[in-house]
């Protein structure tokens, strides 16, 4: 018959072992976490800039790029560049 004592020992060694086991299952889910979090986090970022650069695309219009040319040519002309 196993005494209380050796039965509280066994106990107390499966208890530790599966602590063990815990911890080393939490270190790597940690590292798996940390991993898809980075993911997730550059596809939020891709998402916005594209968000971002469609929306822009939406309110390009001719005369803004006219505009925009035009300022362009001045900056050149003001610097001393050719005004092609």
């Amino acid at each position: 018959m196993v005494s209380w004592l050796e039965e509280l020992d066994r106990r107390e060694a499966a208890a530790r072992e599966e602590i063990a086991e815990l911890r080393a299952q939490i270190v790597e889910l940690t590292r798996r976490l940390a991993g898809r979090e980075e993911v997730l986090s550059r596809l939020v970022i891709t998402r916005e800039t594209m968000t971002e650069i469609l929306t822009w695309e939406d309110h390009v219009t001719q005369e803004w790029l006219d505009d925009f040319a035009a300022l362009g040519k001045q900056a050149r002309n003001q610097m001393g560049g050719s005004a092609q």
